[in-house]
């Protein structure tokens, strides 16, 4: 029997503004059915949890480590609505003394007295959506919510006192500058947050921004070069700050990692609930509808006893060992730790591979016992992770 997953996703699609660039399942303008919504995604937990875990026999409730709370924008939910989620969650689990428990937020939808809230119903880590400290952009990427803002809910999660919280950014936004981006880089680090997460814009097909802009050739947006030179002053700038990368997109203070997104870079099973929520559970990867109103249909009420773990679910994927091994290499290789090669894992790989990429500095090798050693990227090779991992696999 495989091992009890330790980490729950569950999304919440509802926004203030849907952003241009974003393809995640969100919608603005449907708060009316934010209620119906919240009564199915607790009638979904309790349903596919209850049928995880009907054939098990535990001698006692699993620890659950990490819950992530992501969307759309969950700030826009009240205090009473987790503690619903968490009564339901206690069911099942016993939630670990050191619980990692993330609630994204738009600082537009949140204040001060609610920050206050969230933490004493026992949220302890807020990701905040920042995306760039310039007004002029920020503008345009429609996320509703002023420098002002930023700056005002930045304080408040300082005076709150979480464990840990974090913001994003994005860069390589239509007409930014290398300069624009170093300026939001030394702002960002100037409030000396524990984590940051940074991206670099992804142009999306069925968005806005993908009719407007096409493609990544488009003549607004920053030419390769000066992406690389953004990527190159982030990493910089934000080790200078006392933050390291961990990720390839992810830099933080040692002990504020994000322990929930370790779960999927080690590749690890864990539980999703929700709108669109992609899980991994007894070697199957599933995912939820995008239809708003069909998941409210689909779990109006408890599906039968005789219903299936998976049910009402768009994807169901059995991973066989072969993807777990390329999912293991993909992943690990994001992460600054790198990908343990012991004897077998190694004959694997493509030696021919790992050796010019070594001698052409895109790869390091390292020793940590005898017989294992750690195979990670170097600055270099983050650059080009993709092409890299994809000709490292048979």
């Amino acid at each position: 029997m495989t091992s009890i997953p330790s980490s729950i996703y569950i999304h919440l699609p509802f926004c203030k503004t849907k952003c241009p660039y974003c393809d995640f399942a969100s919608f603005a303008g449907k708060n009316d059915l934010m209620n119906q919504y919240q009564q199915a995604l607790l009638r979904e937990i309790n349903f596919r949890l209850g049928k995880f875990f009907q054939n098990r026999v535990l001698a006692s409730k699993p620890k659950l480590e990490t819950i992530f709370f992501g969307g759309g924008t969950p700030s826009l939910h009240e205090p009473e609505f987790y503690d619903q989620i968490f009564e339901a969650l206690k069911s099942f689990f016993d939630f670990d003394f050191n619980i990692e428990i993330t609630l994204e937020a738009n600082p537009g939808t949140i204040s001060a007295s609610k920050l206050l809230e969230y933490k004493s119903i026992g949220i302890n880590r807020i990701s905040l959506g920042i995306q760039t400290f310039n007004a002029g952009l920020l503008e345009k990427l429609g996320r509703g919510h002023s420098l002002n803002d930023s700056f005002k809910v930045i304080e408040a999660v300082k005076d709150t006192d979480f464990k840990s919280w974090s913001f994003d950014l994005i860069y390589g936004l239509p007409k930014q500058t290398l300069e624009d981006a170093i300026s939001d880089f030394h702002q960002a680090i100037s409030f000396e947050p524990p984590h940051i997460s940074a991206y670099g814009l992804s142009i999306e097909k069925n968005t806005p921004y993908g009719e407007i802009f096409k493609n990544s050739k488009h003549p607004d947006l920053p030419i390769e070069d000066d992406l690389i030179a953004m990527y190159d002053s982030a990493n910089q700038i934000f080790q200078l700050g006392g933050l390291e990368r961990y990720e390839i997109s992810n830099w933080s203070k040692l002990g504020h990692e994000s322990r929930h997104n370790l779960c999927y870079w080690l590749a690890k099973e864990y539980f999703a609930f929700g709108l669109s929520a992609h899980g991994y559970l007894d070697s199957y990867r599933y995912a939820n509808t995008r239809d708003l109103q069909k998941y409210i249909n689909d779990f109006s009420s408890l599906p039968e006893s005789k219903s299936e773990l998976f049910q009402f679910c768009d994807e169901i994927n059995k991973i066989n060992d072969q993807e777990k091994f390329e999912e293991i290499v993909m992943l690990n290789l994001r992460l600054s730790r790198g990908l343990k090669l012991d004897s077998a894992l190694r004959k694997k790989l493509n030696e021919k591979k790992i050796k010019f990429f070594l001698e052409q500095g895109f790869l390091d090798i390292s020793k940590q016992a005898p017989d294992i050693e750690i195979l990670s990227l170097t600055h270099k090779g983050l650059l080009l992770s993709n092409k890299i991992i994809s000709n490292l696999l048979p």
